[in-house]
């Protein structure tokens, strides 16, 4: 009889480094200038080792530019940022890692393209029109493309949605690569986003695709996004709508034979192309649904065994599908209205960028503000001696230093072949720096004057004058607003109450709340109106 650890008397090791289970894994996103011949896989090695050599811990989200520093002439002559987009392993306690010999750096190198196409659904793969009207069938995006680029940060949802599509997708690609067998495992490679209107579905499919195609830069050496027009596909002819959809599948099962290039098929509003099929049925008009229906699912069910094909689609009507498509989808993601912590973070990030583009300046300087209820740091000098002795030994200690709350800035590495020691130094003086409010650029002061809703959610009592106080009130006065509406909100209050190129972080504020009260009363005019119409046509 096989013995267990315990009655062996043998205890079971701890994780060590060198187990993957316990391995912290760092993603770095590498994007590339366009005149680099440098191998990739070149490129890759030396971004590890620029990483490990002299930076003591690296912040999620982080963006570093080779260039501002003085010691990375060659690396800046080939890439133009790194970002760190991802931890994996062991949860760390806050957003700020320190950088051991235990990490493990997945460099993933990508350039930006620009090239975009239109296409009709043919057999010759020819750019033509479907009709004597121009229409265009679908397009096509060369991945990853510039017009994209930024899209995936800037979007914000409550749960953690993007991670965990884009991680799901990668399974299936690592299953194809693996050769699952998907008569024995299934998938079908499609994802439906479902939920009302303006809530960032469309544009989470594109930043997926896009980051997709970045993550796999090593099995792929690039990608397309095919975005199709549903609406295009039915055919003023009747019969001639199935075909449409036969003929432009085609194509994609054409794109689809260079197996280095990943295909993500997008198909918004797919509800068009696969609506029930039971209502077209019922109908007593001559419909081409039941067509269009049958053909897409026959050519859905053709892509299932393709390596290098993945479908998004999106819909505002999931009750209205054809249930042989819900089958066939492997993800149903519902995107509803954002909740009050992501209503925050969206108007959050559209401040902070009308002060990067210098449109939107600080209500005092900032030395008139120490002390005040609109900018407090807590932190003492036993904070700062900790933050300082964990930035020298972050070689061996596992608790990273605690500088989220303050947006410190640990992207400046320990260069000229300096100690670390140099680093910890730099990042104690930056705090310095941050508590007395000098040297910092508007936007650096204004984002501690704005912080995260987590640390703003926390100063909402204690400081009701300040501005993430006032910020946090306005997004409670933005429920039932989609993130569409939400990013529009900064520009009417800007055309609407204030006049000029320039105007106080108050005075955008106090616009952006009197816009709120107006948006949230259009809307509610607009609800009892439809519901005022719909009692009319029942009675």
């Amino acid at each position: 009889m096989a013995m267990d650890s315990k009655s062996s008397g043998q205890l079971i090791p701890p994780p060590t480094a060198t187990n993957p289970m316990s391995t912290t894994t760092i993603h770095l996103e590498v994007l590339v200038k366009s005149e680099t011949t440098q191998r990739y896989s070149r490129i890759r090695a030396l971004v590890s080792s620029f990483i490990q050599d002299n930076f003591a811990a690296l912040r999620l989200n982080m963006v570093i530019c080779p260039s501002s520093y003085d010691d990375c002439g060659s690396l800046a002559q080939k890439v133009e940022r790194i970002s760190v987009v991802e931890i994996q392993g062991p949860r760390p306690t806050s957003d700020i890692i320190p950088v051991t010999k235990a990490c493990k750096f997945d460099v993933h190198v990508y350039e930006l393209r620009e090239q975009v196409e239109s296409f009709a659904p043919d057999l010759e793969l020819s750019p033509v029109t479907i009709d004597d009207e121009g229409t265009i069938a679908a397009t096509v995006s060369e991945l990853p493309c510039r017009t994209i680029d930024g899209l995936w940060e800037s979007l914000v949802f409550d749960e953690d949605i993007k991670h965990r599509l884009l991680h799901f997708m990668s399974t299936i690609m690592l299953f194809s690569d693996r050769q699952v067998n998907h008569k024995i495992v299934s998938w079908n490679r499609i994802i439906l986003l479902h939920g009302p209107p303006g809530t960032g579905k469309t544009s989470l499919c594109k930043a997926i695709a896009q980051k997709l195609t970045i993550r796999l830069s090593k099995t792929f050496s690039g990608g397309k996004l095919v975005e199709i027009s549903a609406h295009s596909l039915f055919s003023k002819w009747f019969s001639e709508s199935g075909k449409l959809v036969g003929k432009l599948f085609a194509y994609i099962r054409e794109m689809m034979k260079d197996e280095q290039t990943l295909i993500c098929v997008l198909i918004d509003e797919v509800e068009s192309l696969a609506s029930a099929r039971r209502v077209a049925a019922a109908s007593t008009e001559p419909s081409d649904a039941l067509r269009v229906v049958n053909a897409l699912l026959t050519e859905l069910d053709k892509l299932r065994s393709a390596k290098n094909v993945l479908i998004l689609t999106t819909s505002n009507l999931i009750d209205a599908m054809d249930p042989a498509f819900i089958d066939r989808v492997d993800v149903k993601q519902y995107v509803g209205l954002p909740s009050t912590a992501a209503i925050y973070e969206i108007l959050r990030s559209c401040v902070l960028e009308l002060v990067r583009c210098g449109l939107v300046r600080l209500d005092h300087d900032i030395s008139s503000l120490n002390g005040s209820t609109e900018f407090e740091i807590d932190v003492g000098d036993d904070d700062m001696d900790t933050m300082y002795n964990s930035s020298r030994s972050s070689s061996t200690t596992s608790t990273a230093p605690s500088l989220v709350d303050l947006d410190c800035d640990v992207s400046q590495p320990v260069c000229n072949g300096g100690p670390r020691v140099r680093r910890a130094r730099r990042m104690k003086s930056h705090v310095e720096e941050l508590l007395l409010g000098s040297s910092l650029s508007d936007e650096e002061k204004i984002e501690a004057l704005i912080p995260a809703y987590s640390q703003a959610s926390l100063n909402i009592y204690s400081k009701p004058t300040a501005y993430s106080s006032h910020l946090i009130r306005i997004a409670q006065d933005c429920k039932d607003l989609g993130g569409r509406t939400l990013r529009r909100l900064v520009v009417l209050a800007h055309a609407k109450y204030i006049h000029r190129a320039l105007c106080t972080v108050g005075d955008l504020l106090d616009a952006l709340a009197r816009v709120t009260e107006e948006e949230q009363v259009a809307q509610m005019g607009i609800v009892s109106s439809g519901t005022q119409r719909r009692n009319e046509s029942s009675e």
